[in-house]
C-alpha cells in the first residue's frame, strides 16, 4: 500500500490518499519460431546449414540470443533422420516449449538429364561439313554437369549413309543419364549446280567492234559459288568477220553433276553506216521538172537553189536551157549583198542506200557560165547522216555557156547509206548563175575509154605553120583561137611574131560583148597514145601581154574522151612582151591515152591577146650514150646539142656563128641557170635529170631537151 498526506500552511491536515500496488508473479512462458522450414532434405554429402530460429517473451522482449540449440548433430554423410532441437527461458525461468527441426540426409538415386542442342535429326549433302551442336546435362544434385558429357560419333560426310551421336554423363553419386542419340544422315549430291550469264544472251556487234566476254556466274547447293570452274567455249568470236557465233558456258561440282549449259549469241553485222531510209531502187534520176524531188534546201546557208526553165533573169550568164527536161536549178547572184559576194547555196540530196551495191556512180550536168570570178561549186558527200562532208568534186570560174557532164565513182561507200549536196559559192559578182540538171545514180560503175587513135610516135611537134594541125576548135566555147604572123590586130597585146617558124594561134579579145568580158575559148589537141611512154613531157610557149585583167589560161587534160578534165597548168594576168616556157610532166598519164586542151577565159578588157606556139611533146626515153645528138630542125633555126645526156659541158651548135642567150629550164618550169655563152654551157651542177635549154640568137629562139647525168 502507498500512503499519500500533506498540511497547509495552516497546519491543516489533508485527507489521506492510499495507491494499491499489486505484485503478480512472471508465469507467460517465451515463445520460440524456426527460421525456415521444419523438415530438411539433404542428400549424402550436402552441407547442413544451420538456418536457426528466433525467441520472443512478453515481458524480457527478444531473447533470441538466449536459444538453445541441442538434439542430434547432423552428419551429412551418413544416411539418417537428425533431430535438431530449440530451447529457451525467461528471467522469470519460464521455459519456451521446444521446438524440433527434422533434417533427413537421403542417399543420391537421381539421374542426370541430357538435352540435345537443335534438331535431334540433321541431313547433310555428300562433302558438307559436319558441326557438333552438343548438349545440356542437368542434375538434381550435382546441377549443371554439361562439361561431362561424353560425345560419341563416327559420322563421314563424304560417304552417304546414316550416323548416330551418342551423348552420355553421370553424376557425382555414379547416376547414369539416358543415353540422348541425333541421328545424322548424309545425302548423296545429285543436285546439278545453277549457271547464270552475266549481260545479254544475244550481242549484237559490228564488223570491227571489240569483243569483250561477259562471262557467266554458277553456284552449287553443297559446293557453294564455282564461278571459277566455268568452262568457256564454243566459237571464238572475230569482229573482222560477219556472223553468228555461238559462245558456250559449261560448269560441274565437286560431286559431277553438271550444269544444263548456256549459250551466248553474238552476233558480228557488216557495218551499217550513213543515213537510212530515202532512195533504195537504182538507177535513181532526177531532172527538177518543176520540183525539187527529194532533194532539198538547207537551212545552214544564205540562198536557195531556184527551179528554172528557158534562162536565168541576168544577162550573160547562166544557161539558156535545160540539158535534160525542161527545167533546171540554178542560184541567182544577182543583188549586192544579197546575192553576192560569198553567198552560199546548199542543196542537198535524200538519202541514198547503197547497202545493196556492189558499185555505184552518181552523175550530173553542170553550166558554169558568167564572170571569171564567180566563185565555185563542190559536190560533198556524208556518211554519218551530215554530221560531216567531204568533197567529192570542185569547180570554179567561167566554164563557159554550155553544159558540163561529171560522172564521180561512189564504190568506196557502197554498202551503207550516204547523202549528196551541191555547195555553191558565189564570188564577187552577180554575172555568176550556175546550174544542174539531169542526175542520176547508177548501181554500176562506169568505165570510160580514154581517146584512141591519134599520135603515136614521139617526139611530137606542133608550131601552127598556117595550120591547126591536129588541134580542133571546140563547139562548147564563145570564140575560137586564130592562126596569125607578125602581130595581131590590137595595139598594146599580143607578139609581134612567132617563137618557132612563122606563125602562131592567138584568141583575139577585142569586141565588147563578142571578145570580152568572161569569153572563153578552148582548143583541143589530137589524141596522145602513150600506151608506150614511160615519162611523157609537154611543153609549150605562150605569150601573155597586155592589161593586168586580160583573164586566164588553163591547160587542161582529159582521160575520158573529153567527158571532164583536169586542170594541168594555168596562168592569170599580164606576163609581159616575150614568150615564156611551161613544162608540164605527164607521167600521171603514162601507159594510157590522153587529151590535152587549151582553155582561154578573158578578162574585162580587149587589151587581152594571148598566143601558143613551139608545143612539143616528149616521149621521155633518151638512150643513154654519150654522143646522141638531139636535132630540131626549122627553115631558119637549127639547134643541135651533144653529148645528151652530158655530165658536165654541154655543147650547142647552130646555124649562125657567134654567142647566144640561153636559159636552162626544169620540169617544173623553173629557171635553174641562164646567161651568155659560145658554143659550150657548163652544166656540171646541175641535179640529175630533165630539163630543156632556150637559146636566143638575134631575133631567133630555140629550145631542146636534154638529160643531165
Amino acid at each position: 500500500m502507498v500512503t499519500y498526506d500533506v498540511n497547509d500552511a495552516a497546519g491543516n491536515t489533508a485527507t489521506q490518499v492510499v495507491r494499491t500496488v499489486n505484485v503478480i508473479p512472471d508465469t507467460t512462458a517465451p515463445i520460440i519460431t524456426l527460421n525456415g522450414v521444419a523438415s530438411i532434405y539433404l542428400n549424402v554429402g550436402d552441407i547442413y546449414v544451420e538456418q536457426g530460429a528466433t525467441a520472443v517473451d512478453d515481458l524480457d522482449g527478444d531473447i533470441t540470443a538466449n536459444i538453445v540449440i541441442g538434439g542430434d548433430v547432423v552428419n551429412t554423410n551418413i544416411v539418417g533422420t537428425y533431430n535438431v532441437t530449440y530451447n529457451v527461458s525467461d528471467n522469470a525461468g519460464n521455459a519456451a516449449v521446444q521446438l524440433n527441426r527434422i533434417v533427413n540426409v537421403l542417399s543420391d538415386v537421381t539421374a542426370p538429364i541430357i538435352t540435345l542442342n537443335g534438331s535431334s535429326s540433321i541431313s547433310l549433302n555428300v562433302g558438307d561439313v559436319y558441326i557438333e551442336q552438343g548438349a545440356t546435362a542437368l542434375d538434381n544434385l550435382d546441377g549443371d554437369i554439361t562439361a561431362d558429357i561424353v560425345i560419341t560419333d563416327n559420322v563421314n560426310t563424304l560417304i552417304a549413309g546414316t550416323y548416330f551421336v551418342d551423348y552420355n554423363v553421370s553424376d557425382a553419386s555414379g547416376n547414369l543419364a539416358n543415353t540422348v542419340t541425333r541421328t545424322v544422315n548424309v545425302i548423296a549430291d545429285t543436285v546439278v549446280p545453277t549457271l547464270a550469264l552475266i549481260g545479254s544472251a544475244t550481242i549484237n556487234l559490228n564488223v570491227g567492234d571489240i569483243y569483250n566476254e561477259q562471262g557467266a556466274t554458277a553456284s552449287d547447293n553443297i559446293d557453294g559459288d564455282i564461278t571459277a570452274n566455268i568452262v568457256i567455249g564454243g566459237d571464238t568470236v572475230n569482229t573482222n568477220l560477219a556472223g553468228t557465233y555461238i559462245v558456250t558456258y559449261n560448269v560441274s561440282d565437286a560431286s559431277g553433276n553438271a550444269a544444263t549449259q548456256l549459250n551466248r549469241t553474238v552476233v558480228v553485222s557488216p557495218v551499217t553506216i550513213g543515213c537510212s531510209g530515202g532512195i533504195a531502187a537504182f538507177p535513181y534520176t532526177e531532172g527538177f521538172e518543176n520540183t525539187l524531188g527529194a532533194w532539198t534546201q538547207s537551212s545552214s546557208d544564205d540562198l536557195n537553189w531556184l527551179i528554172d526553165a528557158n534562162g536565168t533573169p541576168s544577162s550573160n550568164t547562166g544557161p539558156s536551157s535545160a540539158t535534160q527536161g525542161s527545167y533546171y536549178l540554178y542560184v541567182e547572184a544577182s543583188g549586192n549583198g544579197s546575192g553576192y559576194p560569198n553567198k552560199r547555196a546548199i542543196l542537198t540530196s535524200p538519202c541514198f542506200d547503197l547497202s545493196a551495191l556492189t558499185q555505184a556512180t552518181f552523175s550530173f550536168k553542170y553550166h558554169m557560165f558568167g564572170a571569171s570570178d564567180m566563185g565555185t561549186i563542190a559536190l560533198e558527200i556524208s556518211d554519218d547522216e551530215g554530221a560531216t562532208w567531204t568533197s567529192l568534186w570542185t569547180e570554179s570560174g567561167n566554164k563557159g555557156n554550155s553544159w558540163q557532164t561529171v560522172s564521180i565513182n561512189l564504190s568506196a561507200y557502197v554498202g551503207g547509206g550516204i547523202q549528196l549536196r551541191f555547195n555553191r559559192f558565189v564570188g564577187s559578182t552577180w554575172q555568176a548563175d550556175i546550174a544542174i540538171d539531169d542526175i542520176s545514180l547508177i548501181d554500176e560503175e562506169i568505165t570510160i575509154d580514154s581517146c584512141t587513135g591519134g599520135i603515136t610516135s614521139y617526139p611530137y611537134a606542133e608550131s601552127f605553120e598556117n595550120t591547126l594541125g591536129g588541134w580542133t576548135q571546140s563547139t562548147a566555147d564563145d570564140i575560137n583561137w586564130t592562126i596569125d604572123a607578125n602581130g595581131t590586130p590590137s595595139s598594146g597585146t599580143g607578139p609581134s611574131s612567132a617563137i618557132t617558124g612563122s606563125y602562131y594561134i592567138y584568141v583575139e579579145a577585142s569586141g565588147n560583148g563578142t571578145g570580152y568580158p568572161n569569153k572563153r575559148a578552148i582548143i583541143n589537141s589530137p589524141c596522145y597514145d602513150l600506151t608506150s611512154v614511160v615519162s611523157p613531157i609537154f611543153s609549150f610557149s605562150y605569150h601573155m601581154y597586155g592589161s593586168s585583167n586580160m583573164g586566164t589560161i588553163a591547160l587542161e587534160a582529159s582521160n575520158d574522151d573529153g567527158l571532164s578534165w583536169t586542170p594541168l597548168w594555168s596562168e592569170s594576168g599580164n606576163k609581159g612582151n616575150s614568150w615564156q616556157l611551161a613544162v608540164v610532166d605527164l607521167s600521171a598519164y603514162a601507159g594510157n591515152s590522153v587529151q590535152l586542151r587549151f582553155n582561154r577565159v578573158t578578162g574585162s578588157t580587149w587589151q587581152a591577146d594571148i598566143a601558143i606556139d613551139n608545143i612539143s611533146l616528149d616521149a621521155g626515153s633518151v638512150a643513154a650514150k654519150d654522143n646522141v645528138k638531139d636535132k630540131f630542125n626549122t627553115d631558119l633555126n637549127t639547134l643541135t646539142l651533144y653529148p645528151n645526156p652530158v655530165k658536165d659541158l654541154l655543147n650547142l651548135k647552130t646555124l649562125k656563128v657567134g654567142e647566144v642567150s640561153y636559159r636552162i629550164i626544169n620540169s617544173l618550169g623553173q629557171i635553174v641557170l641562164e646567161g651568155k655563152a659560145g658554143d659550150r654551157v657548163v652544166v656540171d651542177r646541175l641535179e640529175a635529170g630533165m630539163y630543156f635549154i632556150e637559146v636566143t640568137q638575134g631575133k631567133d629562139i630555140m629550145m631542146k631537151r636534154f638529160i643531165k647525168e
